[in-house]
C-alpha cells in the first residue's frame, strides 16, 4: 500500500490534535446518538437518498459512523460495508449491532484519513452528520485520501458545514466548524476530485448552515 503524504503545511501531529478536538465528545455514551436515530428515516428520504441515487455501493465506507444509524441504510445497498469511526466505543457498538451482517468491516481510524483501506478499492465514501464538526484542514486531508481509495468513477458524499463564523466549533451555532460550499469545492478540485453536485441545506432553524457535496474521482 502506498504511503500517504500528508499536507505539507499541516504536520500529522497537528492533524491528530484537530481530529481529537472534533472527535473527543462523541464517545459511546453521548446521548446525541439516540436522539439522532429517531430522525434518520426522514433525513434519509428528504436529504440523502436524492443525492446518492445512482451511486455504486459495491464497497461503501460509512465514515464517522457513530452508532451506525447510517449503516442501517447503507448495509442493504452495499456488497461490502466498512464502518469507520475515531472512537473505539462507537466501533464496538457497531460490531454488536451488526454482528449478524457478513461482509462488514469495522475500523477505528485516526480521524483524518481512511487508513488502512487500500488504494483504488472503494466505490462510495459516505459521511453524514459528522464532517460538519471537522476542522477545514481535516476535511482537506480526508479529501486527499478520498482520491486515493476511490476506484475510477467512485464517489464521495459529504455533509459538511457551510458556516464561516467563529473557528471553535464547540462554540458555534449547531456545533458547526468553519467551512463553506466554495472552500469545500476548492479543496476537492485541489485534491484531484470532480464536483458532481452541491446543495446548501438548513439544519433545524439554522438556514443555509450546511451543504451536501458529491464528488467523483476521474478515470
Amino acid at each position: 500500500m502506498a504511503e500517504i503524504p500528508q499536507l505539507a503545511y499541516v504536520p500529522e501531529k497537528k492533524l491528530q490534535e484537530l481530529a481529537a478536538y472534533s472527535g473527543d465528545p462523541w464517545v459511546r455514551a453521548n446521548p446525541y446518538f439516540a436522539h439522532a436515530e429517531a430522525h434518520m428515516e426522514g433525513l434519509w428520504k428528504k436529504l440523502v437518498a436524492p443525492v446518492i441515487e445512482g451511486c455504486n455501493f459495491r464497497h461503501t465506507i460509512d465514515l464517522a459512523a457513530g452508532h451506525g444509524r447510517n449503516s442501517v441504510k447503507l448495509g442493504p445497498l452495499a456488497k461490502r460495508l466498512t464502518i469507520m469511526d475515531i472512537q473505539p466505543g462507537n466501533i464496538e457498538a457497531c460490531k454488536q449491532r451488526f454482528a449478524d451482517r457478513p461482509n462488514t468491516d469495522f475500523i477505528v481510524n485516526n480521524g483524518f484519513d481512511l487508513q488502512p483501506v487500500g488504494d483504488d478499492d472503494v466505490t462510495l465514501i459516505y459521511c453524514f452528520d459528522a464532517m460538519v464538526h471537522f476542522d477545514s484542514d481535516v476535511v482537506r486531508s480526508y479529501l486527499r485520501d478520498t482520491r486515493r481509495v476511490l476506484v475510477p468513477g467512485g464517489r464521495g458524499f459529504f455533509h459538511h458545514s457551510n458556516y464561516s463564523g467563529g473557528d471553535d466549533w464547540r462554540k458555534n451555532p449547531k456545533s458547526r466548524n468553519f467551512m463553506t460550499k466554495e472552500l469545500f469545492a476548492h479543496y476537492a478540485r485541489k485534491e484531484g476530485l470532480k464536483m458532481v453536485s452541491q446543495r446548501v441545506i438548513d439544519w433545524g432553524d439554522s438556514q443555509g448552515i450546511d451543504c451536501l457535496s458529491l464528488v467523483e474521482r476521474g478515470t
